[in-house]
């Protein structure tokens, strides 16, 4: 079985559920419109949304069968056609954290309907997605399984990620709740890209109901560094430019 967990990790997985159509939307790299994004972000989103939910535990997502290299981002796990319920069953039952992005697929559906059942709501979180096609189906499915209907997504829970727009998640009751991505501070921002500070933020109340200690996300060295040297520069040209000019 190619992709298994590492066994050194004791902590209980995030176990990872999607229609396999999902895959090819977050392993996009995400292109930002200025030239440090250019420069700096090689990661697609899959790998920012498994990095974050690593500082929770090993993260774990079936495999699509027919691949021939695995995504890269949550550990992929491959099984046949005969025991990938049971394998989805058995990491189910363990993890600590089950993330859906919700759409359209016969396997998918039946993966979404047992988590509903089987999970406890506050170690489920969705990942609502940003395309269109999908967006109207996770609206029409968690109508149907979900004991109370997520409300229309306020403006203040829009996430700034490509492949999913918000973040729904639970009380013990099933009530839902969007998380609120709040923007991190200036140095907390990472060079490449914001989702995974931002991740970090919004969070928050998952790693509550978990019971986990939460952190801030952590002071990014290497803007500072790169924000101080880009200063120094600014200050060196326009010093040459002063002595230039008294000395006319």
């Amino acid at each position: 079985m190619l992709g298994k967990l590492d066994l050194k990790d004791p902590r209980a997985p995030i176990l990872f559920l999607r229609p396999f159509t999902v895959d090819s939307k977050i392993a996009r790299v995400r292109i930002g419109k200025d030239l440090v994004s250019l420069a700096f972000n090689t990661k697609t989103e899959e790998e920012l949304i498994a990095k974050e939910m690593s500082k929770i535990g090993p993260c774990v997502a079936i495999g699509r069968p027919d691949e021939k290299l695995p995504q890269l981002g949550f550990t992929r796990i491959y099984v046949s056609d005969d025991n990938w319920q049971e394998t989805v069953l058995e990491y189910m039952s363990r993890a600590q954290l089950v993330v859906l992005i919700v759409g359209s697929s016969r396997n998918f559906s039946w993966e979404l309907q047992k988590a509903v059942e089987l999970v406890k709501p506050e170690h489920l979180l969705f990942l609502v997605p940003s395309d269109p096609n999908d967006a109207r189906d996770f609206s029409r499915i968690v109508q149907t399984v979900l004991p109370y209907p997520p409300p229309d997504i306020p403006k203040d829970a829009i996430f700034p990620a490509v492949s999913f727009r918000a973040l729904l998640y639970f009380e013990q009751d099933w009530r839902p709740h969007y998380a609120v991505p709040e923007a991190p501070a200036h140095f907390r921002r990472t060079l490449a890209q914001h989702v995974t500070p931002t991740l970090r933020l919004a969070l928050r109340p998952i790693y509550a109901q978990l019971n986990l200690e939460w952190e801030r996300p952590p002071i990014v060295l290497l803007r500072i560094l790169y924000e101080g040297t880009a200063a120094g520069f600014v200050i060196f040209f326009l010093g040459i430019l002063l002595l230039r000019f008294s000395g006319r």
